[in-house]
């Protein structure tokens, strides 16, 4: 078989008779039986076999070899087409992972206590950052949670400040 040529091509010398019924055998697929073929396309459902230029043909023109080359093409092909649809599935679950992870960090930014609880933000962090872990690989994730940062603006004594006076706030306010 070369780069232009496969083999269930037509070979030379071979009739288009006998090459329109090998296709027909052919796209019968890997249960393929050359007496169901005959059958079928003589019209002669009761036959017990089928007729011997039918078998001549077949050992002549190699149609079971061929066929099983077709079929062997066509699971391979058949194979590409999920891996990449399985690569572009993972891409896309990559993609809606990171936009999640990107909503959850400003979430966490943007936290009012009173609204929202940090246990719900961090765990659907912690989720992503699993789902993550999964899709990449562990050596990738460490990469990816040092990513996932809670940055204050101020300083930390600032920060200390501001937490206490919350405090004060969700106090005051009584029972949420």
């Amino acid at each position: 078989m070369t780069e232009d040529v496969c083999s269930w091509d037509r070979r030379p010398g071979e009739p288009s008779l006998w090459f329109s019924r090998f296709e027909a055998y052919r796209l019968e697929g890997p249960g393929r039986h050359l007496l169901s073929l005959y059958r079928r396309m003589c019209n002669r459902p009761d036959a017990r076999n089928a007729g011997g230029c039918w078998r001549r043909a077949l050992a002549k023109w190699e149609w079971k070899k061929r066929a099983q080359a077709w079929d062997e093409a066509e699971i391979l092909k058949a194979r590409e087409i999920e891996a990449e649809q399985r690569k572009a599935d993972k891409a896309q679950r990559i993609k809606l992972l990171q936009a999640y992870r990107g909503k959850i960090t400003q979430a966490m930014a943007k936290l009012e206590p009173l609204q929202a609880r940090w246990r719900d933000v961090t765990d659907g962090l912690f989720m992503v950052v699993e789902q993550l872990r999964k899709e990449f690989g562990d050596d990738v994730a460490d990469a990816l949670q040092m990513d996932i940062t809670l940055r204050w603006p101020d300083a930390p004594a600032e920060a200390q400040r501001k937490a206490e006076e919350l405090e004060k706030r969700i106090s005051a306010s009584g029972p949420a």
